[in-house]
């Protein structure tokens, strides 16, 4: 802010995706953005609230391990790059089966997640790719009615060579549902070569910044602020409780 550095950023250590945090853990929590909001140029702080990832190897820095719904690809490589360090680069040359790519975790009836990939395709037909939930009881047998539908949000093929960009969706776990199955699907009419990374598995009712493990509440301070405050801006979004 007009030159001021927060509290705590002399000595923080930001990760790959911008996790943001002060030697001592709590006198600054941020996302830090390089982006042009609000305006060309700038670094953004986006001080969130508290989450939990439950997928435990999201971005690939321990090789596969952690993804138990893997189905169906011809080839699964590895590489660095993209927008968090590392990816995985899924190609489904199948006519014959659909190709998964996930994992599965205990989660809690009644309460609402979001599942968010970061996915650039390369190569698709159209609709060829949904982001998916599987509610499980706890036998992990997939839980009979309506709720048990496959919710996904579809992936056209115009967004070829559109680059990276962050698809999510959220929904609320049924009555007796104990874990759940959250995967990229790549259906069985289609061709596709497509690279994926920063997977995210939250309890939340929409997506956070991405971020490995738990991340704690954010927080920014300005202990000695430059007056007059007259050229930053903050943008947020609040919901009032009464």
């Amino acid at each position: 802010i007009m030159g001021i550095k927060p509290d705590g950023y002399d000595g923080s250590t930001i990760t790959p995706y911008g996790l943001r945090t002060s030697s001592d853990g709590t006198t600054l929590v941020v996302t830090e953005h390089k982006d042009d909001v609000p305006f060309l140029g700038v670094t953004s702080f986006a001080v969130e609230e508290g989450t939990t990832n439950l997928f435990t190897n999201p971005i690939f820095q321990n090789g596969e391990s952690g993804f138990d719904y893997v189905i169906g690809w011809s080839s699964r490589t590895i590489k660095d790059g993209g927008p968090l360090g590392k990816y995985i680069e899924l190609v489904d040359g199948s006519t014959s089966v659909g190709c998964t790519y996930g994992a599965t975790f205990n989660i809690t009836a009644g309460q609402t997640y979001t599942f968010s990939v970061y996915i650039n395709v390369l190569e698709a037909q159209d609709r060829f790719v949904v982001l998916v939930y599987h509610w499980l009881d706890a036998n992990g047998n997939l839980i009979s009615g309506p709720t048990s539908a496959d919710l996904g949000e579809e992936i056209p093929s115009d967004f070829v060579g559109q680059g990276w960009r962050r698809y999510k969706i959220t929904d609320t776990a049924p009555a007796n549902a104990a874990k759940v199955r959250a995967y990229v699907y790549s259906s069985i009419q289609a061709t596709s070569r497509i690279q994926v990374t920063g997977f995210q598995f939250e309890q939340k009712p929409f997506a956070t910044s991405f971020t490995e493990g738990t991340r704690p509440n954010g927080i920014v301070k300005l202990t000695n602020p430059p007056l007059p405050l007259d050229n930053f801006v903050i943008n947020l979004w609040f919901k009032p409780t009464r």
